[in-house]
């Protein structure tokens, strides 16, 4: 559970459509920790809050709502680089499935923002596919060699990051 100051935050109907709440959040996270290169923080904060620059009440609420997604993120990011990544506590499953896909469903709000995640990512994906078609190879080492001018915007993907990809 997020803390109080946080929870408020996310709730408030002040904030951005798009505003992703704290399971969505954790699921959000966890698509940009396993993703084939390294993703700073300052390319993705944004969408963590509906694409939008949250406006905080006072220094202190800036620090709690965004000092949480940096928390998260590396504790994330540390279990997806050891091998031992978990759900979240959060996340459990109900025991009755169906209820599993409910929009109030902890593991639900945790798929969607995986969900989201990965879509954001996706021409990352498809280039990394591409090169594994072709017989190339890619460890968790190479994260490291990212391409500095990655946009993460799909269509200024293409043109920047994309276009020495389609040759292949």
């Amino acid at each position: 559970m997020p803390p109080a100051p946080l929870q408020s935050f996310l709730q408030d109907p002040a904030r951005a459509a798009g505003t992703l709440q704290y399971n969505e959040r954790q699921g959000f996270l966890f698509a940009i920790a396993s993703a084939p290169e390294l993703i700073r923080p300052s390319e993705w904060m944004r969408l963590v809050f509906g694409d939008a620059e949250p406006e905080y009440a006072s220094l202190d609420e800036a620090r709690v709502v965004t000092g949480e997604p940096m928390s998260l993120y590396n504790a994330v990011n540390a279990s997806v680089n050891a091998g031992s990544a978990v759900l979240p506590t959060e996340c459990v499953f109900r025991d009755d499935v169906l209820p599993n896909l409910d929009d109030d469903a902890p593991i639900a709000q945790w798929s969607h923002g995986f969900m989201h995640g990965h879509r954001w990512l996706e021409e990352l994906w498809n280039s990394l596919l591409r090169l594994t078609e072709h017989g190339g190879t890619v460890s968790r080492g190479d994260r490291a060699g990212r391409h500095p001018r990655r946009s993460g915007d799909g269509p200024k993907y293409k043109k920047c990051c994309g276009a020495s990809t389609k040759s292949h």
